[in-house]
């Protein structure tokens, strides 16, 4: 929550200041309570891969014999400086302060995993994250109706005509809640799947009355509801396209999961067959489908409009063939972490405009393999195999909790295709929210089910 309302968490001493505390609080709980039983190997493997990073980026800043592999821009360095030392990296001085944000979103992982360790206590995490980041969507939106020249507690100098939360950029905000928007989908499912709609519509007509139980479900699915329609409404109001359209996929994809492995009811388990029992999962999936495309084709016109007008002309789109030319040239070994807008401004050409400085790829992907070479690469399919082979495994295992492998599932697929048009999972705010919702989803998914719990325990 801090990282997010310090406007992202963009002030310079905001992620060493979370650091400090993140990485105080690990060694604590390790003292204390130890790793987690199911999700241990995931935790060791983060420090692992958080280890090697660091390694490589030391690696990178750090002088080797002869001034092997050093950056050529050095050579024209040392004429002026002859006690400059080249190295690989062309921003040595930058690289470890882009690694705590690395750092802070692994801590922020380790440190969830270790402290939400249950499904009730995962469960739990899972209900904060969507209640706090709805109450944040809703903020937004009545800032942005009444405040449109505030940005979070300051003034707002940048898309004046967007929402963009406590973020700088729309797209940025966009992402954050689109992530939002699939949490409280789920958690909004979640408490309405359980309910029988027909028992209780027959209860209202017959003026039976409904019980308490009933009444507690109907009235967390409205609420949870009401917030989703909040963060629905404030992610149209960034005007994002590339966050708009990487949410509907996700949220169809998540949708169709959802309904499609929903559970039977008490009164049809065992009955015979009827045509309606054998069509109701398709009848439902494409139900949900129908929904999505409605929601988002009536409401989503302020991010079709800059898509009419901009048509092909986005200036992301112009750069990308430079881009890929640098990325060629320090294949394989990058070029330091924090080195793209150094590195770029030698590529860049006039044609593509000479009114704005190009500080990020627009292009997560193109500028990690740019900064990190061929590591990146390792890292983004690292990242990808551990974490699908997880939340697969959880839809299988974890029959009441399915719920939790699926939207990890779908939260991934919206980061991986937003980060293909645009930089949100770099900005710290966005990169240790998405972290923090991974946390509860994981955890569940890890853990066995209830059943084998209790095999376990008798064993």
């Amino acid at each position: 929550m801090l990282s997010v309302v310090d406007y992202g968490g963009s002030g310079t001493k905001t992620v060493p200041i979370l650091c400090l505390g993140i990485f105080a609080l690990l060694p604590m709980m390790l003292a204390t309570t130890g790793l987690p039983k199911y999700s241990r190997s995931v935790i060791i493997g983060t420090a692992i891969v958080l280890i090697a990073i660091l390694g490589f980026i030391t690696f990178q800043t750090s002088p080797l014999p002869g001034h092997m592999l050093a950056h050529p821009a050095w050579q024209e360095v040392v004429k002026l400086n002859p006690d400059t030392v080249p190295v690989i990296s062309l921003t040595p001085a930058d690289d470890m302060g882009g690694f705590l944000k690395i750092a802070l979103c692994a801590g922020i992982f380790m440190l969830g995993l270790m402290l939400y360790d249950t499904d009730e206590r995962a469960l739990s995490a899972l209900k904060i994250i969507g209640i706090g980041g709805g109450i944040i969507a809703m903020w937004s939106i009545l800032q942005f109706l009444l405040l449109p020249g505030t940005l979070g507690f300051g003034q707002k100098k940048f898309y004046l005509d967007s929402l963009t939360s406590f973020f700088i950029n729309r797209n940025t905000a966009g992402t954050f809640l689109g992530l939002l928007l699939l949490a409280l989908f789920t958690l909004a499912w979640r408490t309405l799947e359980p309910l029988e709609i027909r028992h209780i519509w027959g209860r209202i007509t017959y003026g039976t009355g409904l019980t308490d139980n009933q009444k507690k479900q109907l009235l967390h699915t409205g609420f949870y509801t009401l917030l989703l329609f909040g963060a629905f409404v404030a992610l149209m109001l960034t005007r994002s396209r590339g966050a708009t359209a990487a949410t509907f996929i996700s949220l169809m994809m998540l949708a169709v999961m959802l309904v499609s492995g929903a559970k039977k009811s008490s009164a049809t388990s065992f009955a015979r067959p009827t045509l309606w029992t054998r069509i109701r999962p398709f009848a439902l999936t494409g139900a949900a489908m129908f929904t999505v495309m409605i929601m988002f084709s009536a409401f989503a016109g302020r991010a079709s409009l800059r898509i009419e007008a901009a048509g092909g002309e986005d200036g992301r789109f112009c750069v990308m063939p430079f881009i890929k030319s640098a990325v060629a040239d320090h294949l394989p070994w990058g070029s330091g972490l924090s080195s793209f807008q150094s590195v770029y401004a030698g590529y860049h050409e006039a044609t593509c405009g000479i009114a704005r400085v190009w500080t990020r790829a627009h292009n997560v992907y193109m500028e990690g393999l740019l900064t990190l070479g061929v590591v990146f690469a390792i890292l983004v399919a690292i990242f990808v195999v551990i974490f699908a082979t997880i939340f697969i495994r959880g839809i299988f295992k974890r029959k009441n909790y399915g719920f939790a492998p699926k939207l990890g599932l779908a939260a991934i697929v919206l980061v991986a295709i937003h980060s293909a048009i645009d930089f949100s999972v770099q900005i710290p705010g966005m990169a240790t929210s998405f972290a923090a919702l991974l946390v509860p989803l994981v955890t569940i998914s890890l853990r066995p089910s209830a059943g084998r719990r209790k095999r376990q325990s008798r064993s």
